[in-house]
């Protein structure tokens, strides 16, 4: 702190410098949730990695710091990609009931693919899927 006498005052005043502006919405340190998230995912946990993504506001630098860092899928050749794609939509499938199957076979031949892919994938808890699987996958079922 700097001293200074005012106006022949021999009482001492201070100037501190003015604190540092908050963290930008979005950004590292403006949520201690996500903060949290992109601390394990820098260590290297792909599970907080795609947690971070799906979780944070979308176009924030929590985001792109999850999507850069949980592809470890983008490691892995497309065989290996269809098949861990295979075996999630697999266990969306049968999680469904027989009803639901159903109605999501008749989405599916009804609506197509394009739309269908968006409502099914949804149901996956933000597991990717790409729509060549997906396609293969249903054409399979339905």
């Amino acid at each position: 702190a700097e001293w200074r006498l005012a106006g022949g005052n021999d009482a001492p005043t201070s100037t501190a410098p003015p604190p540092p502006p908050p963290p930008a919405e979005g950004s590292y340190g403006s949520d201690p949730t996500l903060d949290r998230l992109q601390d394990r995912c820098a260590t290297g946990d792909a599970e907080a990695c795609t947690q971070l993504y799906w979780d944070s506001p979308l176009g924030s630098d929590y985001e792109r710091f999850g999507e850069e860092r949980m592809g470890a899928s983008e490691s892995l050749d497309g065989d290996t990609m269809m098949v861990i794609e295979a075996v999630a939509m697999q266990m969306t499938w049968d999680q469904m009931t027989a009803s639901d199957r159903a109605t999501a076979c008749e989405g599916y031949n009804t609506f197509g693919p394009e739309i269908s892919y968006g409502f099914f994938t949804a149901g996956t808890n933000g597991e990717e899927i790409s729509f060549a699987s997906f396609v293969t996958f249903f054409d399979e079922k339905c």
